[in-house]
């Protein structure tokens, strides 16, 4: 995976796809709701999951923050997904790349559990249902969200997406590397331990981090 950076926007390429390009930014929101997609006016978890886009080609998606350890993160999911994506091409039931991502982004399989999770799909079928779950948006702080674009023929249309939604370009001290790098409390550090299933002993062998991208990289495909 190799990277640039643009007034706050980071492209990602990929070795095995050098076609493609993957665009992240980071952005603060302090209210969610205009996000949120209920997932009772779809049949499936998987139209469900592509109505949390909003663009008709699904070059985009938008995924909680704090449930991505690194910008490393998102490149090892975006791989994994091009690769499932080829493997089952022409799959008529095929998830778009930006939310297969985020399907391998997570450390779960489950469909519906990982967009309930890392993006704002609201099921009204579940009474306890919270949108402001777990995570940041049950603070008063902002909370904080990724948005992924593949295959942007440039600058402005990524930026045409952003403006579409709400969102305004960010500025380099709000940059995807910056979020990732700071430091992490220990509540944080538990939820991602819990989410993805790392015991404190495989942590201690190597890192956070890398404890997480081996359970991405290999939970397809072993």
């Amino acid at each position: 995976m190799m990277g640039t950076k643009e007034s706050g926007v980071s492209t990602l390429t990929f070795g095995l796809f050098p076609e493609r390009t993957l665009r992240v930014s980071l952005h603060f929101v302090d209210d969610v709701t205009p996000l949120l997609v209920s997932s009772s006016s779809s049949s499936s978890s998987s139209s469900s999951s592509s109505s949390t886009t909003t663009t008709p080609d699904d070059k985009f998606a938008i995924c909680r923050a704090n449930r991505v350890i690194s910008l490393q993160h998102v490149a090892v999911a975006a791989n994994a997904a091009l690769l499932r994506r080829r493997q089952r091409d022409p799959s008529p039931n095929k998830q778009s790349a930006a939310m297969e991502t985020i399907l391998c982004l997570a450390g779960s399989t489950n469909t519906f559990s990982i967009f309930q999770e890392y993006t704002f799909v609201v099921n009204h079928n579940n009474n306890n249902n919270d949108p402001h779950r777990t995570d940041e948006t049950s603070s008063d702080k902002p909370c904080a969200i990724l948005v992924l674009g593949f295959d942007c023929a440039d600058t402005d249309e990524y930026n045409s997406f952003l403006q579409t939604t709400g969102l305004t370009t960010t500025e380099p001290s709000t940059c995807p590397e910056t979020y990732f790098e700071r430091e992490r409390t220990q509540d944080e550090t538990n939820d991602l331990m819990k989410v993805y299933k790392l015991s404190k002993q495989e942590i201690d062998m190597s890192s956070l981090e890398q404890a997480i991208l081996t359970r991405v990289a290999t939970k397809y495909f072993i």
